[in-house]
């Protein structure tokens, strides 16, 4: 997908996205951007970039739902996480991402959803 630039702007776009979105706004509207921009740039980490091992499969979703208990709290929960995938999907479209490569990240990131359900 290219370099740390390509990502943070991946993750600019992706919290622009959120940020814009009425639907979302009872669980990020209140989120600083630099803040928000910490939490999904770890939830998209978690989902895009390869794991060395199954351990650091695992600590990588403990830190995602450590990280978004609160949010869980809240109510955040699996149809709140297919809306945020479908923000991914728009900001890969607007980084010009192909579409192959949209479809991995799609498949990758939902590899997260389990996190979401029933939390």
């Amino acid at each position: 997908m290219g370099g740390s630039s390509n990502l943070n702007m991946l993750v600019v776009s992706f919290c622009e996205s959120i940020k814009e979105d009425p639907s979302l706004s009872e669980f990020f509207g209140n989120f600083a951007f630099k803040d928000l921009s910490v939490l999904e740039e770890e939830l998209l980490m978690a989902a895009l970039v390869e794991p060395e091992g199954e351990n650091e499969i695992q600590s990588r979703r403990s830190r995602v739902a450590l990280r978004h208990y609160q949010l869980f709290q809240s109510g955040l929960n699996e149809r709140h996480f297919d809306v945020l995938s479908k923000h991914l999907k728009f900001a890969l479209e607007e980084s010009w991402v192909s579409e192959d490569v949209i479809q991995d990240c799609e498949r990758h990131f939902a590899s997260l959803r389990p996190i979401f359900e029933h939390a």
